[in-house]
């Protein structure tokens, strides 16, 4: 009977240094898993960090001067009174954003496809059109996105129609470095009577 207990002892002293290793084991397996994914979680917040100074060197360096702002203001008007449809259109980024505001107080909000229809349309049906723009002033620009913001005084006049008002726009650089509008939003105008 002795021996019956001194072999349980054994096996079970033997179970309990076997089971403690295997503890052990698994809590520093647990320890190299949490070191691991610690390191993971470092390596992707440098990664983020990177990648945020990267956007940020790439809007500073598709900044968009006063001068370029004013070229493209000028061209733009002067492609709207040639009723050049195309070039027009070619100005927009297509993530564009338009604010129509009529001279009853109406508000009315446009994506792309929407702003370059309602163009057209108009465009195409006014007469004797002429667009101008002036006191173009760069306004900011916003180092995490790249937009430039401008302000200017458009003139429009047509055969019916004449006003006067200030616009702002955001211009942005596509991938090959063409400036585009990829907001604009006519803030106020009033009505222009012929002969005034």
């Amino acid at each position: 009977m002795k021996i019956f207990i001194l072999i349980f002892a054994f096996m079970f002293l033997f179970q309990s240094c076997k089971e403690g290793s295997s503890i052990q084991q698994e809590n520093s397996t647990s320890q190299s898993d949490y070191e691991i994914k610690k390191r993971e979680l470092e390596l992707k917040e440098k990664e983020l960090d990177l990648k945020e100074k990267e956007m940020k060197f790439n809007a500073k360096q598709n900044r968009i001067q006063q001068e370029e702002a004013k070229i493209f203001i000028e061209s733009w008007a002067a492609i709207q009174s040639n009723k050049a449809i195309d070039s027009y259109i070619s100005l927009y980024s297509p993530d564009f954003q338009g604010i129509k505001k009529t001279k009853s107080g109406k508000t009315t909000y446009f994506n792309y496809s929407e702003w370059i229809n309602d163009r057209s349309k108009m465009y195409t049906s006014a007469k004797n059109l002429s667009v101008s723009a002036y006191e173009i002033k760069l306004i900011t620009f916003n180092e995490t996105t790249g937009k430039t913001k401008i302000q200017f005084t458009q003139y429009y006049s047509s055969e019916n129609y004449q006003d006067e008002g200030m616009k702002v726009m955001d211009l942005i650089r596509d991938d090959s470095g063409n400036i585009k509008i990829i907001r604009e939003e006519m803030v106020y105008s009033g009505e222009v009577m012929e002969g005034c």
